[in-house]
């Protein structure tokens, strides 16, 4: 898998800026209709929600390193207790 370096963002991370821009809304108002018991849309915490959903995830790409990224299956290589002796 292609990851953007250090510092930078690639168009992969843009299209998941912009699902986690219309997710984080959806859960936003999902968990403001349980906490009130009824359904209200308010769009400027949609709008706000949106925005902060996109910024965190752009930001975290941003400064995440590729070089740190593991498997599952790298983690679990030669950890078996029956491997150690």
């Amino acid at each position: 898998m292609k990851q953007s370096s250090f510092f930078s963002i690639n168009w992969r991370d843009i299209l998941r800026g912009l699902v986690m821009a219309v997710l984080t809304p959806i859960l936003t108002l999902i968990t403001n209709s349980v906490d009130h018991g009824e359904f209200t849309l308010n769009w400027h915490l949609v709008w706000l929600s949106a925005i902060g959903g996109a910024s965190a995830y752009l930001l975290k790409q941003l400064l995440t390193t590729p070089d740190k990224v593991q498997t599952f299956s790298d983690d679990l290589v030669g950890d078996r207790p029956d491997d150690r002796k």
